[in-house]
Order: structure tokens, then C-alpha cells, then sequence
């Protein structure tokens, strides 16, 4: 069956805003002094974005939210395998 093109868009759209998050970084990273404050920023804002991404592309709602442990919650169940099988998702966090 095909993908939806604009859940394709819209989970792209995610990734590639992840991606500059993560050439912001490197590039506060490489100044001069290194800008650590905005390099925590941007690697924090990477992982909410790619992590929403992933909800994304799995149509799994998310809240507006930057949160991370509560974005890995949401998406806990479609990396992890189910309870029976090993530790409940909320364990892991």
C-alpha cells in the first residue's frame, strides 16, 4: 500500500527542522568560545523534532508539548515490545 504524500511531507518537514537544529549546533559547538547554552538548545529541539517526527510518519497524536519524556512515552509502544515480553515502556523512563 502507498504512503500518504502528505504524511511523507509532514514527517519530512520534522526531520529536516531536526536536521538544521543539529547544524545550529554544530556550528555554536565550533565557535569560538563554544556557544554551550545554545548548543544544549538546539540538540534539545533535534530530538523533540525528530522524535515527533517518528509520531508523525506513524500517525501516533502528540500534544503540544517539548517535553521529552513525554513524547518518548507516546512513542514507547512502537519500539518497544510489549509489556509481556519485557519491562512496561514507563519503566524505561
Amino acid at each position: 500500500m502507498p504512503l500518504d504524500p502528505v504524511l511523507l511531507l509532514d514527517t519530512k518537514a520534522w526531520f529536516r527542522k531536526a536536521m538544521i537544529d543539529l547544524r545550529s549546533a554544530e556550528a555554536d559547538l565550533a565557535a569560538s568560545p563554544p556557544i554551550l547554552e545554545d548548543v544544549v538548545f538546539h540538540c534539545q529541539q533535534a530530538a523533540e523534532r525528530a522524535i515527533k517526527g517518528f509520531l508523525t510518519f506513524h500517525q501516533e497524536p502528540f500534544g503540544k508539548t517539548h517535553d521529552l519524556r513525554e513524547l518518548a512515552k507516546a512513542q514507547c509502544h512502537l519500539v518497544f515490545p510489549p509489556p509481556h515480553i519485557s519491562a512496561p515502556c514507563g519503566a524505561a523512563l
